[in-house]
């Protein structure tokens, strides 16, 4: 059995599919498209890194170099990953 489902994001812009933290003022944090919502990063092999149930673009500038998957769920409960 297989599925899949449209996602639009709110606001029109996708999380970036990198963060460099370099103070170059681009990609320094993870920008989510709807503040307040929670998120989850895990690292490469699965295990989580991160959880924050109120997120406000606060995640990247202090994280090793590395292969990051997100889980994004909005208040209203829909999920980017």
């Amino acid at each position: 059995y297989t599925s899949s489902r449209v996602l639009t994001i709110e606001n029109g812009s996708l999380p970036p599919n990198v963060i460099t933290p370099n103070n170059d003022q681009a990609n320094q944090t993870f920008v989510a498209p709807n503040l307040n919502s929670r998120l989850e990063i895990y690292n490469r092999w699965g295990k989580p890194v991160y959880t924050n149930d109120s997120y406000q673009n606060e995640w990247g500038p202090d994280v090793p170099n590395g292969v990051y998957f997100y889980m994004l769920t909005s208040p209203q409960g829909t999920r980017c990953k």
